[in-house]
C-alpha cells in the first residue's frame, strides 16, 4: 500500500512539473501582430518569453517574402543574460519592399545556452507592408495635352514605375467633357508601371467628343493615387476617295469647221447659194414686166 502511494505521488509530481515546464519558456512575437502594417525604415520586431527557466539566451530573427514558403533570410540575432524574458528586439528596413498584404513572415528562433536545437523554439507572424500610396507620375511617352486625335489613331497614355511603393494595378479614365460620362479600361502593371496602347475607336470613345483622360494606380494594399488629366479631343476618320471632285460637259452645236454658234458649215453654204440664185431669176422676171 505504501509502495502504491509512492508511486502515485511520483506520477503525479511528474505530470505537475511536466504542466510547468510545458507551460513555460514560451516565445511570443509581440510586436508586429499578425495581418497588421509596419512602414518606414525602423520598424521594431520584439519578442519576449513568459518564463525563461531553460536560459534561453539567443534569439535569431528572420524574413521570407512569400509566406509558408521559401528560404529565409536572416535579420540579426539577439543575445541576452540567461533567463532574460524580455528585450529580444530588432529593427527592419520596410522600404527595401514594394507594399502588399501579407507580404512578409517574420521568424523568431530561441537556443539555449547550450545552442541544443532539440531545445529551438520558433515563433511566425505574417505582417504588411505599408509606407503609403503609389506614386502616379504621367510617363513621357503619353499624348501631348489637349491633342486632337483621329478616332482610329493610335495613342499612348501611362505612368512612371513605383518602385518603392510599388504599383499592382491600374485603371485608365475617360470622363466626356460634355456629359460627364466616364469610360474606363483595366490595365495590367508590369514592373510597377502602366502604360496603355489604344485608339478612341477602341474605347468607344465619341467623334467630335473631347475627353479628360486619367490613370488610377493601386498599390498591393488598395491605396490608389491618380494621375493628373490630359485633355483628348477625337476627329473623324479622313474621307478616303475625296468626293469625285468636279467635271464639265461639252455639247457639240453642228460639225461647222467655221466656229460656233447657228452656222450650218460647209454644206449650208451651199445650199445658201443656190438659195439666192432662184431669187434672183424671180426678181429679173417681176422687173422685165414692170
Amino acid at each position: 500500500m505504501k509502495n502504491s502511494l509512492k508511486l502515485l505521488s511520483v506520477l503525479f509530481l511528474s505530470v505537475f512539473l511536466l504542466g510547468l515546464v510545458s507551460s513555460a519558456n514560451v516565445l511570443t512575437i509581440n510586436v508586429p501582430t499578425k495581418g497588421t502594417d509596419i512602414s518606414g525604415t525602423t520598424a521594431v520586431l520584439n519578442a519576449t518569453f513568459d518564463t525563461n527557466t531553460l536560459s534561453y539566451t539567443n534569439v535569431t530573427w528572420w524574413y521570407r517574402t512569400t509566406p509558408g514558403t521559401g528560404a529565409w533570410t536572416f535579420i540579426e540575432n539577439v543575445s541576452q543574460l540567461a533567463n532574460a524574458t524580455d528585450n529580444y528586439n530588432v529593427t527592419f528596413d520596410t522600404t527595401s519592399f514594394v507594399d502588399a498584404d501579407d507580404t512578409i513572415e517574420f521568424n523568431a528562433t530561441a537556443r539555449n545556452t547550450t545552442n541544443d536545437i532539440n531545445s529551438l523554439i520558433s515563433k511566425n507572424v505574417t505582417v504588411n507592408i505599408n509606407n503609403g500610396n503609389p506614386t502616379a507620375t504621367i510617363s513621357s511617352s503619353t499624348f501631348s495635352d489637349n491633342l486632337g486625335l483621329i478616332v482610329n489613331t493610335t495613342f499612348i497614355f501611362g505612368i512612371d514605375a513605383d518602385a518603392t511603393i510599388g504599383i499592382s494595378s491600374c485603371k485608365l479614365y475617360f470622363t466626356n467633357q460634355g456629359n460627364n460620362a466616364l469610360t474606363t479600361k483595366s490595365v495590367t502593371a508590369v514592373a510597377n508601371n502602366c502604360s496603355v496602347s489604344t485608339t478612341a475607336s477602341t474605347e468607344s470613345l465619341g467623334v467630335n467628343d473631347a475627353y479628360n483622360v486619367r490613370m488610377e494606380a493601386t498599390d498591393g494594399n488598395g491605396d490608389k493615387t491618380n494621375s493628373s488629366s490630359r485633355a483628348l479631343r477625337v476627329t473623324p476618320a479622313s474621307g478616303g476617295g475625296g468626293g469625285g471632285g468636279s467635271s464639265s460637259t461639252t455639247q457639240d452645236n453642228g460639225d461647222s469647221d467655221t466656229g460656233t454658234g447657228t452656222g450650218t458649215g460647209t454644206s449650208g453654204g451651199i445650199g445658201q447659194a443656190i438659195s439666192n440664185f432662184f431669187n434672183g431669176i424671180v426678181n429679173f422676171f417681176k422687173n422685165l414686166f414692170n
